[in-house]
């Protein structure tokens, strides 16, 4: 089983938009998809939902949406799952904000966590996230998703979306206690998410640019896991994919 994690920036970031992030999703053909910075029925994305477009576009009939705040003028933004198998047991776990007239608006956006349980012939449950723009609400958002990952089940629970932490931040760190980054041992050249396209055109900071994540728990195997380097610009990140082996039995 293929599974990807992707932010799309709301299908607005190629002139084509949806139908951009659609094509790259295709060409890598996962059967669950795990996306950040969607939109549901907003004005800018002409009030439609783009997660039941692209799951439609992709022919995977089963999606979900987790919204993580209002947008101005209606509809949501969120997180969303789309899946060739069905998802069950859905919850929306909100995350911790800082909150004051001297926190800047961008460190309040409301974040939340989108988790399912894949019925897949060994479910399994996948979480979606897209951690906020300070260190400390990171980590500390990090520690909350720890927390929802270690109660799954056998320990079969992969984690993904974007992260807005370098590999070795202190929120990384934090997940890394009871996690494995599938991506870990891939070279770091190989390992750009942001921004998209040419990895040689990233000069010598790209360890400063993986920001996108796929973590598994200890009763899932992954077979194979790359950064999928994106030269269409369907989005301004880079999608992430991991090839799931049958996930253990619990213990």
């Amino acid at each position: 089983m293929k599974i990807v994690t992707y932010n799309i920036k709301s299908g607005i970031y190629h002139p084509e938009g949806l139908e951009a992030v659609a094509r790259v999703l295709e060409e890598a053909a996962p059967q669950v998809i795990a996306l950040q910075e969607v939109d549901r029925n907003t004005r800018r994305a002409r009030h439609e939902d783009q997660t039941a477009w692209l799951a439609n576009r992709l022919g995977l009939p089963y999606h979900c949406f987790g919204a993580a705040t209002p947008w101005e003028g209606g509809g949501d933004y969120g997180v969303s799952l789309i899946s060739s198998y069905p998802l069950v047991d859905t919850k929306v776990t909100h995350l911790w904000v800082p909150h004051g007239a001297d926190v800047p608006h961008g460190a309040r956006e409301p974040r939340v966590v989108l988790s399912a349980v894949v019925e897949a012939d060994n479910p399994f449950t996948v979480m979606v996230t897209h951690l906020g723009l300070t260190g400390e609400q990171r980590r500390r958002q990090a520690e909350q998703l720890l927390e929802c990952a270690r109660g799954v089940n056998g320990n079969r629970v992969v984690v993904t979306g974007d992260l807005n932490g370098h590999p070795d931040s202190p929120e990384l760190r934090v997940l890394s206690e009871s996690l494995r980054d599938v991506l870990a041992e891939l070279p770091e050249s190989e390992r750009i998410t942001f921004p998209s396209g040419d990895p040689e055109m990233h000069g010598d900071d790209f360890l400063a640019r993986t920001i996108d994540y796929i973590f598994v728990g200890g009763g899932v195997r992954v077979e194979s896991a790359r950064v999928i380097a994106d030269y269409s610009l369907a989005s301004d990140h880079n999608p992430c994919e991991a090839t799931l082996l049958s996930a253990a039995s619990p213990a």
